[in-house]
């Protein structure tokens, strides 16, 4: 896990974002698209938690 910006990328900012949801699972298959998983957590969050950190890749 983590990110690798091209060398000389510049800026970039990373996000891990958690969820609290208020059922055992999210009723997802294998072939689940990104907009269902999406539309779960939309209908089930319960809270939500971001956090953001920038970071410059040099030459």
């Amino acid at each position: 896990m983590g990110t690798a910006p091209p060398p000389g990328g510049g800026e970039h900012t990373c996000h891990v974002v958690v969820h609290a949801v208020d059922v055992a699972t999210l009723s997802l298959d294998k072939s689940g698209r990104p907009a269902l998983l999406g539309f779960n957590l939309a209908t089930d969050t319960l809270a939500r938690a971001v956090i953001s950190a920038g970071l410059t890749v040099a030459c």
